[in-house]
């Protein structure tokens, strides 16, 4: 045997065939968490997987040696049903698999709980993720979508979308989506005092699935489409037939600076160089490409730091025009990737334009933000909605109670980071309508800026809750 051959065609063999690592991420899963999802449809489920080498080697192919299966049961069930979910199409250097739950299994005022799991069949490994808003997806800790009834009646949703900033605008600016059957039926929006906000509404009517997807476009064949994750919205049928959406921002990107300050409470830790880091500019993930001070956080009273040696860390960032509104950040403690935060998961927030300094609440170094997965109240039983919304002075919230409630339901506004503003009642049980004005002010009768506010009801477990727009 000729030895030198085989050596040589080892050698070859192992520089042709290379072995690539673990699964390196998955999630992006859509529907989001307590998604409602409309009885009588099948529902398509997404999920996307990420592996060095393999997920990015083709862009019409699944990765070699991955597959993706959906689980999903009755909420509170015991056994899990699976359906073996198909490749898609790759988004980024993803692979993107979508199974479907058949409509025969989802029925009006059930819940459901979902997850997925990426699975490699060259070392046995598995991933579970979570939703596109980072919510865990996992066997401990689903997802739940609320099955409902479609909508009872023709509703008129109002939309509009600020274009400030971007560069290159093309009209006619329209919103698509499953109302529309996507771009077979544009519908034009227009912005009629030069402010550059566009807006326009869409009939949505009786019969239809509540829960509807969107998106805008620019100009005529071949649309400019907005380059992000589709939007969406659940039809509000329990009001006069009209429903006024909070304005978008296209791309879903600031139209202007704003500063955000960070704070985190790292008590207990070994500090030696803290650092913030983050998925969008000025912010980065420095242990990767190296840290300047920009990305030092501060407990010595400067930089915004409130109070100097407390153990609470804090800097000022400002992001600029055109910033992508969905931030997500970690800290350190030595400049390496050590807060021991779960898998694929970062602190977020969303930026907001209603000030131009928005203060993020102090987190705790190494825990994410607590999310009470809220159980909406049955719509037998009780309804609330707000009117009018938009509103400048006041609005009214009314909530209808059609069966007595084993514990009394607290009715609250809070803003759009959690903080209370205004408890409105907190003894609501027996069956009626009840009115409730809110004027815009807090607990202290101080006057609240204008903004996006959440209603919220709470009777025991159950929650339901809104969004009301205060413009002044």
């Amino acid at each position: 045997m000729n030895w030198k051959f085989c050596v040589a065609f080892l050698l070859v063999v192992i520089i042709i065939v290379p072995t690539f690592g673990e699964i390196g991420w998955c999630g992006n899963i859509w529907p989001l968490d307590e998604a409602d999802i409309t009885a009588g449809e099948d529902l398509e489920v997404y999920f996307q997987i990420w592996k060095e080498g393999v997920t990015d080697s083709s862009a019409s192919a699944p990765g070699e040696d991955l597959s993706a299966t959906l689980y999903y049961r009755v909420s509170g069930g015991l056994h899990w049903n699976t359906i073996t979910m198909e490749y898609n199409v790759d988004v980024g250097n993803n692979d993107e698999y979508m199974g479907v739950i058949p409509s025969s299994g989802l029925s009006p005022r059930m819940s459901i709980e979902v997850y997925c799991e990426a699975y490699d069949s060259t070392d046995g490994t598995t991933c579970q993720g979570n939703d596109q808003e980072g919510n865990p997806a996992t066997e401990d800790d689903p997802l739940v979508y609320q099955i409902i009834s479609p909508t009872s009646m023709d509703v008129m949703v109002y939309f509009s979308v600020d274009m400030n900033g971007v560069d290159s605008l093309v009209e006619p600016v329209s919103v698509v989506g499953t109302f529309t059957g996507w771009d077979d039926s544009p519908v034009a929006c227009e912005d009629t005092d030069s402010d550059g906000i566009y807006e326009c509404s869409v009939l949505i009517p009786e019969g239809s699935p509540k829960h509807q997807e969107y998106k805008y476009i620019m100009g005529s064949t071949p649309y400019i489409w907005e380059e992000i994750a589709n939007r969406s919205f659940q039809v509000n049928d329990t009001g006069d037939g009209e429903q006024y959406l909070p304005t978008d921002y296209w791309n879903n990107r600031t139209t202007r600076p704003i500063s955000v300050v960070f704070r985190v409470d790292m008590s207990g830790q070994i500090v030696t160089d803290p650092y913030i880091a983050g998925n969008q500019p000025p912010l980065h993930w420095g242990w990767d490409d190296g840290w300047t001070e920009h990305d030092r956080i501060y407990d010595d009273g400067t930089h915004c730091d409130e109070t100097a040696e407390d153990s609470i860390y804090t800097t000022i960032i400002e992001f600029p025009t055109g910033t992508y509104r969905e931030v997500e950040y970690k800290f350190t403690t030595d400049g390496t990737d050590n807060e021991p935060l779960p898998p694929f998961q970062n602190h977020r927030f969303t930026l907001t334009q209603d000030e131009d300094t928005l203060w993020l609440p102090v987190v705790t170094f190494g825990v994410l933000e607590d999310k009470v997965k809220s159980v909406p109240l049955p719509q037998d039983i009780i309804i609330v909605d707000s009117s009018p919304n938009p509103f400048n002075d006041a609005t009214e919230i009314k909530v209808v109670i059609y069966q007595q409630l084993k514990t009394p339901a607290t009715l609250t506004v809070y803003n759009l980071d959690g903080k209370l503003i205004r408890k409105l009642s907190d003894e609501l049980k027996e069956p009626g309508t009840y009115n409730f004005i809110w004027n815009g002010e807090d607990n202290q009768n101080n006057p609240v800026p204008s903004g996006t506010y959440i209603y919220r009801l709470k009777s025991g477990d159950y929650t339901l809750s809104g969004k009301m727009t205060l413009l002044k």
